[in-house]
């Protein structure tokens, strides 16, 4: 009795204990006097539907709606044995470390704000230190003073000095952000352009735990607003700000500056821009800067040496609202840079490639397959295309070679040691291993439903992870898509580009065998008789002014080239006699080329020079065409093209006149040949030929439909003719029909609705 009193009491005492603490406990009672007898058993006991039970035995695990306040609490008490998780192991390293941070930034905090303090006070006298353009230097240390002075007054410091204009702008700009909403380019910043359309607000409003406290509040306003105004290095006002700033800080601070604390530094990654602690831009000595364009253009020396130095390059995302996105070429430095997280390029220029119309990328998807979960990667693939999966993997990380190992090297990167990694890929490379199924493991741990819990639990650790990162890590504003007009489009007509481009191909290698065994000397020599001949016709009799003009041109061309002197003044007004006496320089410079021109010879290289070789340009041709098949497929799947690429079709234009035999400036004067016509029958029994056509190309407008808008857009047609005539016509007698105003020959009925009868040549200003 004694024993069983003992016992009870012992059970009434962890049951007041278990209230007192919050804990569920499950204890045998006298409904449940023995253990369970198998799980079917135990299960109900835990409370589980037979739905539940029949899961549970086909998957061999479930995840029930039960909730607890902390991950830990299910392992507080029950009679249940214990599955100790990843997931639970992985939120206690995360409230770690999250802890760890914070108490960091709270010290952090008072060092920032004594900075600024002690830079404020230094810009009020910093124009002695330079000498040259005065209002630059003005200008320059506004802009400086306009910066470091909302950072102040976020920290609630005063800015003794400021005239009132200044004043007012710091405090307009310090009301914008503590509102935190909408988007505005402050005007002592300039006015918006381009690459700097505007600041996203809602950047400024506090979140995680920087949010808790008025202190820490204050510090992420103003470090927000120190990580996102740029200077630019090639805009000379923000160059010489930028200077101004960190001669003050080389003068006043050693080391690095304060907010930067051991676990920015091993675990952050790399820094997205140039800042204070890493430029070497400054003014060291006590002699004044002078402000010209040597002192720029090493300022910009100094910046590429150390960025080359960083192995620095520009992001392809920004944190405030552009139209166009950063360029390579783009230096920008930042007082306070963020950290561009190992992870981020990858899945932005994944991202970036995705067509508005479609569904958007999940990141926790995204950044498992970039781990290379393989039920990730699947997914990923079907589910973004192959553009985006081809970016997400290019993004990667690469690692420092393991000399002497070699096969390391045929790993993959999470799999290889811990000393060929940097610091920011310890946890990802070890947050990979959640996915990876030991050998030995239960058979249901392989299964699709445990792979996919993995990626969970993935998935919610590195969210745990940017949670903590929200302040330091760059933050993605998207270029702004339709603000800027697209450079155009590609009649989307993918598989006959391609086929076309494999025809050219097929042309130019005809043309380069027929390169291997023609005489080009020949050709030209012939080509030069046969306009000796038609020039002395031309003139031969009743030559007017324009026949003599036409004439000289022709032949002082040809003369030319081949750099034969002549009396150019006179030949600004020639007679019949000056064409006549060209001609017969023509006639013996063709015999001299045919008897001088061979490879290493003067001769020999002017004629290489001016011929044209169609090989080559069959082969550009085939390039080209190439290239338009893939960005119209790139185009019918609701992709925006690159900037390479809009570069591409606005110099589209350029790459067709070379290939139509235009070179240098000719393009700007072509001759009115297009109109071209062929003969195809004969009528005998109506004595009519019959002919097809083209006519001179035509405009045509295309409102193309993207982004959820009609875009006008521009192109040509070639209108098509159908003609009878009495004889064959020439092409000449054809182009004569085009050169009198009004009306242009008939074309087909079925094509009356598209090409109007009335055509004109676009005016000269067009």
């Amino acid at each position: 009795m004694k024993g069983l009193a003992c016992a009870m009491f012992f059970r009434a005492l962890l049951s007041l204990f278990a209230a007192w603490a919050g804990i569920s406990v499950c204890l045998a009672s006298d409904g449940y006097p023995e253990p369970p007898k198998n799980w079917q058993e135990a299960a109900k006991r835990a409370g589980l539907t037979d739905d539940q039970l029949s899961r549970l035995e086909k998957d061999k695990f479930l995840v029930t709606g039960v909730e607890e306040r902390q991950s830990f609490r299910a392992y507080l008490g029950g009679n249940v044995p214990f599955f100790v998780t990843s997931d639970a192991v992985l939120n206690a390293y995360h409230v770690l470390f999250e802890e760890s941070l914070r108490q960091q930034e709270e010290v952090q905090a008072g060092g920032l704000r004594s900075f600024c303090d002690t830079v404020w006070k230094d810009l009020g006298s910093i124009e002695s230190r330079y000498s040259g353009d005065d209002a630059l230097i003005a200008q320059s240390k506004r802009r400086a003073m306009f910066t470091i002075g909302v950072a102040l007054r976020l920290f609630g410091g005063d800015i003794d000095g400021a005239s009132p204009e200044l004043k007012k702008s710091i405090d307009d700009e310090v009301a914008l952000i503590l509102k935190a909403e909408g988007r505005h380019k402050p005007a002592l910043l300039g006015k918006p352009e381009p690459s700097f359309v505007a600041f996203e607000y809602a950047l400024f409003r506090p979140v995680g735990f920087y949010a808790d406290k008025g202190t820490l509040s204050r510090y992420f306003r103003a470090v927000r607003w120190l990580q996102l105004v740029p200077f630019r290095a090639d805009f000379p006002e923000e160059h010489l700000a930028f200077h101004m700033l960190g001669t003050i800080r080389q003068h006043y601070f050693g080391g690095v500056l304060t907010t930067r604390t051991i676990l920015f530094t091993a675990l952050g990654g790399v820094r997205d821009h140039l800042d204070l602690d890493e430029t070497r831009l400054v003014s060291y000595g006590r002699e004044k800067a002078r402000v010209d364009d040597s002192f720029f253009k090493s300022g910009l020396d100094v910046v590429r040496a150390d960025a080359g130095q960083m192995a620095l390059s520009p992001s392809p995302f920004s944190d405030r609202v552009r139209e166009v996105a950063p360029g390579q070429d783009d230096l920008e430095f930042r007082a306070l840079s963020t950290y561009r997280l190992p992870e981020d390029i990858a899945m932005y220029t994944a991202a970036a490639v995705q067509s508005p119309s479609q569904s958007s990328i999940s990141p926790g998807l995204a950044f498992n397959a970039w781990l290379g979960v393989p039920k990730a990667e699947e997914l990923y693939r079907q589910q973004c295309g192959p553009d985006a999966w081809a970016q997400l993997i290019a993004g990667r990380p690469t690692l420092r070679r393991d000399y002497g190992d070699a096969d390391a090297q045929q790993e993959p990167w999470w799999k290889r040691p811990f000393q060929v990694w940097s610091s920011e890929l310890e946890y990802r490379g070890t947050l990979r291993w959640a996915a990876e199924v030991d050998e030995r493991a239960p058979a249901f741990m392989r299964s699709l439903a445990w792979q996919t819990k993995a990626m969970q639990t993935i998935a919610a650790s590195w969210a745990q992870a940017r949670h903590a990162w929200m302040l330091q890590s760059k933050p993605q504003v998207h270029v702004l898509k339709g603000t800027a007009s697209p450079q155009g489009f590609i009649e989307p007509l993918p598989e006959f580009f391609m086929r076309l481009s494999q025809c050219a191909g097929h042309m130019g290698r005809l043309a380069s065998d027929a390169e291997a065994v023609g005489d080009p000397v020949a050709a030209v020599v012939e080509e030069m008789r046969e306009t000796v001949k038609s020039e002395r016709a031309r003139v031969a009799e009743k030559a007017g002014e324009q026949e003599i003009s036409e004439a000289t041109w022709v032949l002082s061309k040809q003369l030319g080239t081949y750099r034969v002197p002549m009396d150019h003044d006179k030949l600004q007004n020639p007679s019949r006699e000056d064409v006549l006496r060209l001609a017969d320089e023509l006639e013996k410079l063709a015999a001299r080329v045919q008897q001088e021109a061979r490879p290493g010879s003067e001769l020999w290289g002017i004629l290489q020079e001016e011929r044209i070789r169609t090989d080559v340009l069959w082969h550009e041709l085939e390039v080209l065409c190439l290239r338009l098949s893939a960005m119209a497929d790139k185009q019918l799947s609701g992709r925006t093209f690159t900037q390479d690429e809009n570069s591409f079709i606005s110099h589209t234009g350029r790459r067709l006149s070379r290939i139509m035999l235009y070179r240098g400036q000719a393009l700007f004067h072509p001759h009115d040949d297009a109109p071209r016509i062929a003969f195809i029958s004969s009528q005998p029994k109506r004595a009519m030929m019959q002919h097809v056509g083209i006519g001179r190309p035509r405009h045509l407008y295309v409102l193309y439909p993207w982004e959820g808008k009609d875009v006008l857009c521009r192109g040509i047609v070639m209108p098509y003719h159908e003609v009878e005539a009495a004889t064959t016509l020439t092409d000449e007698a054809w182009r004569e029909r085009f050169s009198k105003g009004g009306e242009r020959p008939p074309i087909p009925a079925w094509l009356h609705e598209m090409v109007p009868a009335e055509a004109a040549l676009p005016e000269a200003k067009n």
